[in-house]
């Protein structure tokens, strides 16, 4: 849905509400919807009408999002402060938010995020990952770290999605 130089809300929209297993012009209908959707992702502002629209039609479904709050360190931006959205801060390794991780009550759950508590050297509590080079970077989990939460609740408890 995003390239190198971002993209559209409109399409992030359309893209969330097919992969839940909605209907959008132009595509093949996905046999194989979404419970738990991802979007480590964010922009300035409130949530729009366009997202609005969106997750209202995928919580009807059964679906839930999972959102980053922004990495601005203030209020939550957009997706993440939409009605019906997982928000999920940053905390370093000791549980305490990290510095740039946005914050808010639309914040619903923490989850380890990169830890640059030092000004200079390398970064003394990182999470390493996989990059598409071979090799291994730093990495917040965030949004991703928290996928496990709302989609072991739909496997134990069916219906129950969104939390």
């Amino acid at each position: 849905v995003l390239g190198k130089c971002g993209g559209y809300t409109s399409d992030i929209a359309a893209a969330i509400v097919w992969a839940a297993g909605g209907s959008v012009a132009g595509t093949p209908t996905n046999s194989n919807p979404a419970r738990v959707l991802n979007l480590s992702l964010g922009a300035a502002g409130t949530c729009s009408q366009p997202y609005k629209d969106a997750i209202a039609e995928i919580t009807a479904r059964g679906a839930v999002i999972v959102a980053a709050p922004g990495n601005e360190t203030g209020p939550v931006d957009e997706p993440g402060d939409c009605p019906g959205v997982l928000a999920v801060a940053g905390v370093r390794h000791n549980g305490v938010k990290v510095g740039y991780s946005s914050f808010g009550t639309e914040v619903g759950i923490s989850a380890p995020a990169g830890s640059f508590v030092n000004s200079t050297g390398p970064c003394l509590y990182p999470i390493l990952t996989t990059t598409n080079q071979g090799g291994y970077g730093t990495f917040g989990l965030g949004c991703a770290g928290t996928l496990g939460v709302p989609g072991n609740r739909a496997v134990q408890q069916p219906g129950s999605v969104p939390p």
